[in-house]
């Protein structure tokens, strides 16, 4: 994938150190806290790469990179170069929340060189999910919700059930965004209706369970 640069790219490459690690250039990026979540999740991403069966590196790094874009300006991250096939929808462009899927996957692909379609795929769509989500999909939302920095209630319950489970967690946590975005009076994104209606059957009803089990420890 060639490199587009604007002047939004440009602002962001001379903030990173020239010769620093994917790291150190992640580091200035970030806040500490997103910056720590970030590794975590790479650390668990490469962990869980066996049981999906996908490259431990490429793991690593999509499970580093899927946070990239999370704390650019609202303004700036609308403005990236979108690579073609990931260009950002009405409702990711009129959310803060969401547009860093595609933003963070703008980011790996022009500040950090990023060019395997299947990292990218698991980055830009790490938030909503898709329908017929690849291993790397679920890879990089498994260890986005069970890294151990992440606190939100249910945390726990769900860290006990990827250990078991990994894709009955990732079923249980689309489930718990969607009714969180729901509470908040928010719109779910209807991607991640789309995700759950592409998986087996057996395998939504097991997630909707542990679901239920976790909102009723939380008391939700």
């Amino acid at each position: 994938m060639s490199k587009v640069v604007n002047d939004v790219v440009a602002k962001i490459t001379e903030m990173l150190p020239a010769e620093g690690s994917r790291e150190e250039k992640l580091a200035a990026l970030l806040t500490e806290k997103r910056y720590a979540h970030s590794v975590s999740a790479a650390t668990e991403a490469a962990r869980l790469a066996p049981y999906y069966e996908v490259d431990e590196e490429k793991a690593y790094t999509a499970g580093l990179l899927h946070d990239c874009g999370k704390d650019l300006a609202y303004e700036d991250a609308k403005a990236l170069p979108f690579p073609p096939g990931f260009e950002p929808d009405a409702e990711e462009l009129a959310s803060k929340a969401l547009i860093h899927g595609p933003a963070s996957a703008t980011l790996a692909a022009e500040v950090f060189g990023v060019d395997d379609p299947e990292i990218l795929g698991a980055v830009r769509y790490h938030i909503t999910g898709r329908p017929d989500p690849a291993s790397m999909d679920f890879v990089v939302m498994a260890a986005d919700c069970v890294e151990p920095t992440r606190e939100f209630p249910g945390a726990e319950k769900l860290r006990e059930l990827a250990t078991v489970d990994p894709d009955a967690a990732v079923v249980a946590w689309i489930l718990l965004k969607v009714e969180s975005a729901t509470r908040d009076g928010h719109k779910p994104h209807g991607r991640s209706g789309e995700m759950l209606a592409s998986l087996p059957t057996p395998l939504v009803v097991l997630g909707r369970r542990y679901y239920k089990d976790i909102l009723s420890e939380t008391g939700d």
